[in-house]
């Protein structure tokens, strides 16, 4: 974990001192994933994504981005497991806290690409390397209480589309979508899709 930390602060100031120009935006992510056994859990998240173009043509830029994803799995109703063998059914609720943090190198084109291009529609797409963590989650099955969660890490690839709002070239909005593949125990697989507003 440390190494990950000194990781991402040396691009940052890396590319703080080469880049052309810094960008970022808020918005919403919700992501789904397999953590829990036999059920496909949700996270809704807030995300803060920041980003620094360190090459720039007219048309087209490549950055290097950290879009930080901060939410909560489940909304504490009782969720219902069938049982197989016995034919019986259990309940219980699944809750967590998690984060998702993401270093992407991301190559765009038109809109949002630049702070001067003036293009209506453009996109991205790019890969990296993700940490996530998720807080304990209880539920129940087979009658019996038990507790997943902890620490992931592994590649990543995003992509998406934003179209300019008019007026300010810059001032758009993005659609993301991401899939994730967890390298240690967990064998983490998740999917998200997010909507943000970029500055």
């Amino acid at each position: 974990m440390k190494k990950l930390i000194l990781f991402v602060a040396t691009c940052i100031i890396s590319v703080n001192a080469f880049s052309q120009s810094f960008h970022h935006g808020i918005g919403i992510s919700v992501f789904f994933d397999n953590m829990t056994p036999d059920k496909i859990t949700t996270i809704s998240a807030i995300t803060y994504s920041p980003r620094y173009n360190f090459r720039e043509t007219e048309q087209m830029s490549a950055s290097l981005g950290i879009p930080l994803s901060i939410g909560f799995v489940g909304d504490g109703n009782s969720t219902v497991y069938y049982d197989e063998v016995t034919g019986e059914e259990t309940s219980g609720s699944i809750k967590g806290f998690a984060v998702n943090l993401p270093l992407v190198v991301n190559l765009n084109v038109g809109a949002g690409s630049t702070k001067n291009n003036k293009h209506n529609i453009g996109g991205f797409i790019g890969a990296g390397y993700t940490w996530h963590y998720v807080s304990s989650r209880d539920y129940t099955k087979d009658g019996n209480d038990k507790s997943v969660g902890g620490s992931s890490f592994g590649p990543t690839i995003n992509g998406g589309f934003r179209f300019n709002l008019g007026g300010d070239p810059f001032n758009n909005i993005e659609l993301r979508f991401s899939y994730y593949k967890g390298r240690n125990r967990t064998q983490l697989e998740m999917f998200g899709i997010g909507a943000i507003f970029n500055l």
